[in-house]
C-alpha cells in the first residue's frame, strides 16, 4: 500500500519497475484513483524495486519509492493423503497476491496437471488428485508471465479403482457420454479410441459428450496417464452400430424414393 501527496491525476497509476529503470516494463501497475492511498502487487521474485507515480500522458514519473523484495511467505493447506481421481480443498495464507493459481503439478516440476484461480479475498481452491498414484505436489503460482512457484508442499496419491464409465453400444454419429474419477477436473488423464486390432483412432477424445470418430464396429476406450501414454489405467469396450434405415425395395422410374431414419440424421 502506497501513499502520497503532492500534484497527481485521478488517471494516474502507480507502477513497479526495476530499481532505476526510467521508462522500463511495468511489472505491476493499479490505477490512482481518487482516494489518499494505492495498492500495487509485489513481484515473486527477491530483489530492487521502484513503485513510481506516473503521469497518464505524457507517462512522466512524478515521483518514486524504493522497495527492497523479500523471499515470499506463503503456506499452503492441504491434505497429506488422498484418493487417485478424487476432489480435495486447497487454502493459501501468509503474504499473497491479488491474484494467483493453486495447482498439482508432478513433484520437482512446474507441468501442472490441474489448476484453478484464487484471489486473496478467497485463498482457497478445489482441484482433483492425478490418477496415477505416488508423490506430487500443490504449488501456490504468481499471476506473472512465467507463473512462478512460490510455495509447494508434498502431496501423496494412494492407489484407486478406476473405471471408464460409457454406454456398451453407441449408434454412429450420436453423442456419447463417458466419464471417469476426475474427468470433470482435470486429473491428469487421456481417453483415447481404439480399433479392436490396436489401431488408434483419436488419442485425445475429452470427457464430455460428443460423437466417436468412428463407423460401425468394436472399438475399446482407453484411459492412459498423461504423463506416460504407454501406461493405462483402465479400458473399456464400446460397440458401434449404424442407425436404422428405412426404404422401398423397388420404385418406379424416375420416381421420388422415401427414406426413412430411425434416429436424427
Amino acid at each position: 500500500h502506497v501513499a502520497w501527496s503532492g500534484i497527481r491525476q485521478p488517471a494516474a497509476s502507480l507502477a513497479l519497475t526495476r530499481a532505476d529503470e526510467e521508462g522500463g516494463k511495468a511489472l505491476s501497475e493499479a490505477p490512482v484513483g481518487t482516494g489518499p492511498t494505492s495498492a500495487v502487487d509485489m513481484p515473486p521474485t527477491p530483489g530492487s524495486y521502484d513503485v513510481r507515480l506516473l503521469l497518464c500522458a505524457p507517462r512522466i514519473t512524478l515521483a518514486s519509492w524504493r522497495v527492497e523484495v523479500g523471499a515470499a511467505d506463503i503456506r499452503l493447506t492441504a491434505p497429506d493423503k488422498v484418493a487417485a481421481g478424487r476432489p480435495f480443498d486447497v487454502a493459501a495464507a501468509g503474504r499473497l497476491g491479488t491474484e494467483f493459481e493453486l495447482a498439482v503439478v508432478q513433484a520437482g516440476t512446474e507441468s501442472e496437471l490441474h489448476v484453478e484461480k484464487a484471489t486473496r479475498a478467497t485463498p482457497r481452491a478445489e482441484l482433483t488428485a492425478p490418477l496415477v498414484p505416488g508423490t506430487w505436489e500443490v504449488v501456490y503460482r504468481a499471476d506473472d508471465d512465467e507463473h512462478t512457484v512460490l510455495a509447494r508442499r508434498p502431496l501423496t496419491v494412494d492407489t484407486a479403482a478406476i473405471r471408464i464409465s460409457a454406454p456398451a453400444e453407441a449408434r454412429v454419429g450420436q453423442p456419447v457420454k463417458i466419464t471417469y474419477p476426475g474427468s470433470d477436473g482435470g486429473a491428469g488423464a487421456v481417453l483415447s479410441l481404439w480399433t479392436k486390432d490396436g489401431m488408434l483412432l483419436d488419442g485425445d477424445i475429452g470427457a464430455e459428450e460428443k460423437r466417436l470418430p468412428a463407423g460401425a464396429g468394436d472399438y475399446e476406450l482407453r484411459l492412459s496417464a498423461r504423463t506416460d501414454p504407454s501406461q493405462v489405467l483402465a479400458r473399456r469396450p464400446i460397440r458401434v452400430v449404424v442407425s436404422a434405415m428405412t426404404a422401398p425395395d423397388t420404385v418406379a422410374s424416375g420416381a421420388p424414393v422415401r427414406v426413412t431414419f430411425a434416429d436424427k440424421p
